[in-house]
């Protein structure tokens, strides 16, 4: 049982430190630089690898019009607030986690309705980003759409290339 809460505990730690990383790095980043948060850099809000549909790096092949780069650049700056917000609350998450993890005696039941709540707020995140990145899809003509069902063909025909 030890053995066991110690891989767990391990694990989520790792987990935590492993976004804590990434949260200070993209805070020292400002927004619209290569890995920041905001256009041209991470996806709205700072969180995660860039933007699945890799807006900023396509507009170059999917020449956007101006009223497309417009609606875009709208609707990521009226989605960064709901992103800012639970990026707030995952850091909180995090920091009960590691909390927990420091107690003693350990307390599982903690532990584990802790990581629960990074996972639901993990989860919250990435439908946000789902959600946002469909609407962007939205926005293109069926000639760019087209173009990026190809860009993603082609992306995960490399990744599996490499595997």
């Amino acid at each position: 049982m030890k053995s066991r809460f110690r891989t767990i505990a391990l694990a989520v730690a790792g987990v935590a430190l492993a976004l804590t990383a990434v949260t200070v790095v993209d805070a020292q980043r400002g927004p619209g630089r290569p890995g920041g948060p905001g256009p041209g850099g991470r996806g709205p809000g700072g969180f995660g690898p860039p933007m699945g549909l890799a807006i900023e790096r396509l507009d170059r092949e999917l020449s956007f019009t101006d009223a497309q780069r417009s609606q875009i650049e709208s609707l990521l700056s009226a989605e960064r607030s709901t992103f800012q917000g639970t990026m707030s609350e995952m850091r909180t998450a995090q920091q009960a986690v590691e909390n927990a993890i420091m107690q003693t005696p350990a307390d599982e039941g903690l532990i584990e309705a802790n990581v629960n709540a990074v996972s639901a707020l993990q989860a919250r995140l990435g439908v946000a980003h789902a959600k946002t990145e469909a609407k962007i899809f939205a926005l293109l003509t069926a000639d760019q759409q087209q173009k990026v069902r190809q860009f993603l063909a082609d992306r995960s025909a490399r990744r599996q290339r490499k595997q």
